[in-house]
């Protein structure tokens, strides 16, 4: 199965809702998982395409770190505060089934009225690729 790689790093505004901070640090940060089942987030999933075209409940969660096809990249995810106003600064790097395209496409639609960007409000977040191509499709919000 072919598969692409995807990298995204962007800063979240000030003024984003602690639901979305919640599902992301459950998605990046491992130890914050229900050690039970982590399919099963002390908190109702978001009511957006991403969560809901979900058929087994799980893509969503195993997102962040995919590790389909030949890519010599190694997924990773973070999340964490700086700065003055303590804004949120988030980086994904995962290697997705080339299915998974539209994934990218929603995921970033659920976040995009709370990116600003990678940097003094730029709109670019990053980049994905096929597994045979050098040639990126930048992603911008």
């Amino acid at each position: 199965m072919s598969a692409i790689e995807v990298v995204l790093a962007f800063h979240l505004k000030d003024d984003t809702p602690s639901e979305v901070v919640e599902v992301l640090e459950y998605m990046i940060h491992k130890e914050k998982r229900n050690p039970e089942d982590e399919f099963d987030p002390p908190f109702k999933l978001p009511d957006h395409p991403f969560f809901q075209k979900d058929p087994y409940k799980q893509e969503w969660l195993m997102f962040c770190n995919m590790d389909q096809g030949m890519f010599a990249s190694i997924p990773h995810a973070n999340m964490y505060q700086y700065g003055p106003g303590d804004e949120y600064r988030v980086s994904i790097r995962t290697n997705l089934p080339v299915t998974w395209m539209e994934k990218v496409d929603d995921f970033l639609d659920w976040l995009k009225p709370y990116i600003s960007g990678a940097g003094d409000g730029d709109e670019f977040v990053g980049y994905w690729r096929f597994e045979n191509e050098s040639d990126p499709v930048i992603l911008r919000v």
